[in-house]
């Protein structure tokens, strides 16, 4: 391996690593917004504010799953996104 084979394989590897923060980063904002960790739901720069709203929001993006089933889905996914991230 070349001297400007290293370097381009190391910074391939420094932007990997910086996507892959960015992806957690967001994963886990997501989370904290429907935990209620940057304010109550209609507070600006909010989207969901607790679990209730990304329950119904969740209902919207699946109505083929049974209402009794969105809450449980709701929190697979989040338990989902905060262990992948």
């Amino acid at each position: 391996m070349s001297i400007p084979d290293f370097r381009v394989r190391r910074r391939r590897d420094i932007v990997a690593l910086f996507a892959r923060l960015a992806l957690a980063a967001s994963f886990l904002t997501a989370v904290a917004d429907r935990l209620g960790q940057y304010g109550p739901p209609g507070t600006p720069t909010v989207a969901w504010g607790d679990m209730q709203h990304f329950q119904a929001y969740a209902a919207q993006l699946n109505p083929w799953f049974p209402s009794n089933v969105i809450p449980l889905l709701s929190w697979v996914v989040t338990v989902a996104e905060t262990l992948w991230a």
